[in-house]
C-alpha cells in the first residue's frame, strides 16, 4: 500500500474505483468520482484503520496512488495529464481519447463541482485547479454490476440479489458500506420469504472455501461466512423492524419503538426469525387471538429480558361500536373484551418489563391486578372515569385525553409523568 493511511482523509483526492473482473486477461472495469461518500464507501478508512492498528492483512480493497502520466487505466482527460506533469507532452485530445471508455467518467472535471474538499491537500500546489488532484485507485472486491446494483438499492424497492450476488456481498462488501439499510433490508426479506436461502448460501461458502484451499484467490476473505452472515443479522437490529399481520389482518411490529426504521415483512410464524424482539407494537386484536402463540415464543425467557409491549386497543373498541346494537352494549362487551385478555398468560410472564396500554371508550373499570410486577403505561382516550374507575398502584405513565373524569381519582405513588388534554 502506497498511500499514508492517516492522510487518506485530509487530502484532495479523486477516486478511481478499480472493479473486480471474474475474467482474466480483461480491461479493468472503474468508475471515477470525487468522493467514496457518492459511492457509499466511506466505512473503508475505518476499517483499514482497524485493520493496520491490529497489524492484520487487508486482502481486498488496496489503495495505491494513481499514475497520472502515464494513466495506464486510461481514465483521465489529456488536459489532466498536462497539469500532473508540466513536462508532458500535449497529445491531440481525438488521439489521446480513442480506445477509452468513457462511459465510466461519471465526475465532472471542472473544479466547481469537486465534492470532496479536505482540510489539507497531499499535491504540492496550494491552489488545486482544473484537475490538479491527487487521484488514487481502491481496488474493489466485487465486479461492477453487483457494485452499482447494490449502492443503488432503496428501502422501498423490490430489487432482489441471486445466492452468489448475497454471498459475495455479504463477504466482501457490507463491512464497508457507510449506509447499510436498504442492502439489510434486502437480505432480512429474502431471508424471511425463503427458508432455504440460508442453506443455499452455506453450499455456496463451502464450495468456495474449498476453491480458495486449491487456489489462492484475491477474492478469498479471512472472516468465516457463517460469522459475516450473523454480523449482518445483528446489525438489522439496529435498523430494521419486522412487521406481521395474522391470518384475521390484525397487525404487529417488532423491533424497536420508532417509526422511521425500515420494514422487513413477514408470517406471524416468522416473527421471531432473527431474534427474539425485546419491543412489539401490535393491534389490541392481534394480542387477542395470538397472545398463546406469543407466550411459547416468550415462555422460557427470564426476568431481566426488558420485553416491552405497545398495545393499542382501539380496533377493539371501534369494531365493538360497529355491531353493537347500543352504547350500553357496546360499553359491556368491550370492558368484558379487555378485562378476559388482560388475564391471559403473556402478560404475567417474568420477561415482560413494560405494558403500554392505548385504551379506547373504556368506561367499566378495567382490572390490572394480573400485572402488578410490570411498569405500566397507561393512555386513555374518549374514556368515562365513574365511581368504580382505579388507577393500578404500578402505573409509571398516566395520560387522558378527550374523556370524562367523573370521580376522585386516587394517583398512585409509583407515577411519574401525567398529561391531561381536553377534546
Amino acid at each position: 500500500m502506497n498511500c499514508h493511511l492517516p492522510h487518506i482523509s485530509n487530502i484532495m483526492t479523486k477516486w478511481i474505483l478499480c472493479f473486480y473482473s471474474e475474467r482474466e486477461n480483461t480491461p479493468t472495469d472503474t468508475i471515477l468520482c470525487d468522493s467514496l461518500e457518492d459511492m457509499n464507501l466511506m466505512n473503508v478508512f475505518t476499517h483499514l484503520s482497524e485493520d493496520i492498528i491490529k497489524n492484520k492483512t487487508l486482502s481486498v480493497f488496496k489503495i495505491e496512488d494513481y499514475d497520472t502520466v502515464n494513466d495506464p487505466l486510461k481514465v483521465l482527460r489529456p488536459k489532466i495529464k498536462e497539469h500532473s506533469n508540466s513536462n508532458t507532452n500535449i497529445r491531440d485530445e481525438d488521439e489521446s481519447m480513442e480506445g477509452i471508455d468513457t462511459t465510466d467518467m461519471e465526475c465532472s472535471y471542472d473544479n466547481s463541482v469537486v465534492k470532496n474538499r479536505n482540510e489539507d491537500v497531499s499535491v504540492k500546489r496550494d491552489d488545486p485547479k482544473d484537475g490538479e488532484y491527487k487521484y488514487r485507485t481502491i481496488q474493489i472486491p466485487v465486479t461492477k454490476p453487483l457494485f452499482m446494483k447494490v449502492v443503488n438499492l432503496k428501502t422501498d424497492s423490490n430489487v432482489k440479489l441471486s445466492d452468489d450476488e448475497l454471498y459475495i456481498t455479504i463477504c466482501h462488501l457490507l463491512t464497508f458500506l457507510h449506509n447499510k439499510t436498504p442492502l439489510l433490508q434486502t437480505l432480512a426479506q429474502q431471508l424471511l420469504d425463503d427458508s432455504e436461502l440460508s442453506s443455499r448460501l452455506s453450499v455456496i461458502d463451502k464450495e468456495q472455501t474449498e476453491k480458495n484451499r486449491e487456489t489462492e484467490t484475491k477474492h478469498s476473505t479471512n472472516t468465516p461466512f457463517r460469522q459475516e452472515l450473523e454480523n449482518a443479522i445483528c446489525e438489522m437490529l439496529d435498523c430494521i423492524d419486522i412487521s406481521t399481520t395474522d391470518k384475521f389482518g390484525n397487525a404487529a411490529i417488532a423491533g424497536r419503538d420508532s417509526d422511521s426504521r425500515s420494514l422487513a415483512y413477514a408470517d406471524i410464524y416468522s416473527l421471531c426469525y432473527f431474534f427474539l424482539p425485546r419491543y412489539i407494537r401490535m393491534d389490541g386484536y392481534f394480542l387477542i387471538c395470538n397472545h398463546e402463540l406469543l407466550c411459547k415464543y416468550y415462555e422460557n425467557i427470564s426476568s431481566g429480558f426488558g420485553l416491552t409491549l405497545d398495545i393499542d386497543f382501539s380496533d377493539v373498541f371501534y369494531r365493538i361500536e360497529k355491531n353493537s346494537t347500543s352504547e350500553k352494549d357496546s360499553t359491556k362487551k368491550v370492558a368484558e373484551q379487555l378485562n378476559k385478555v388482560l388475564k391471559c398468560e403473556f402478560l404475567a410472564l417474568d420477561c415482560l418489563e413494560v405494558c403500554i396500554f392505548r385504551l379506547t371508550g373504556v368506561q367499566n373499570h378495567l382490572s390490572f391486578k394480573d400485572m402488578s410486577t410490570k411498569q405500566l403505561h397507561i393512555y386513555y382516550k374518549e374514556c368515562i372515569f365513574s365511581e368504580r374507575s382505579q388507577l393500578p398502584l404500578n402505573l409509571k405513565v398516566l395520560s387522558i385525553s378527550e374523556s370524562k373524569i367523573n370521580c376522585n381519582l386516587t394517583l398512585p405513588d409509583t407515577l411519574e409523568t401525567i398529561i391531561l388534554e381536553k377534546a
